[in-house]
């Protein structure tokens, strides 16, 4: 014999309530997700970046006989970045030095993070901690260097940060 049972609302709450908080209870205190792993590409010897400097790089046109290089340094461990720019024969005075990112192939983008502030002159000499999606940029090629005068305010100087090999030297 099937009997049927009823229910108030207010009953049928509370007994869905207590169930769904049981389950949350169980669910909660039963499984406990194993420890991660240190990521491995947080540990090892410090990543190497180079930007070979070029007028032609610009998305514009720049009539410079301007020359640049970059070399960069990751500490794996605390994600900063430390760089040194040199650039030589600028047009005019520099007024800005910027990391751009993400850059889609042939196009701007915005500053990621200043590379030089007041008075910017040669070498530029900084650092700065960065985060792993500024990281993954800078690993797939879509952050560039650009260093802005004042008769070439959207750049003058121009280069994507790329990765150098343990084996490839620096220049």
């Amino acid at each position: 014999m099937v009997k049927n049972f009823s229910y108030s609302n207010a009953s049928m709450a509370a007994v869905i309530s207590n169930a769904v908080a049981a389950l949350v209870l169980v669910a909660s205190t039963s499984y406990a997700a194993p420890p991660m792993p240190p990521d491995p590409s947080l540990t090892g010897q410090p990543l190497k970046f180079m930007a070979d400097l070029a007028p032609e790089e610009e998305s514009h046109v720049v009539h410079s006989p301007a020359t640049g290089f970059g070399e960069f340094t990751l500490d794996r461990e605390t994600m900063m970045l430390s760089w040194r720019i040199t650039y030589d024969k600028m047009t005019s005075s520099v007024i800005g030095a910027h990391a751009h990112g993400p850059q889609s192939p042939g196009g701007n983008a915005g500053v990621l993070f200043p590379l030089a502030k007041g008075v910017i002159s040669s070498p530029i000499n900084g650092s700065f901690i960065i985060n792993e999606g500024q990281l993954e940029y800078i690993l797939t090629g879509r952050v560039y260097i650009n260093i802005h005068t004042e008769k070439y305010s959207d750049g003058e100087l121009r280069a994507p940060i790329m990765r150098i090999s343990a084996d490839s030297p620096a220049q």
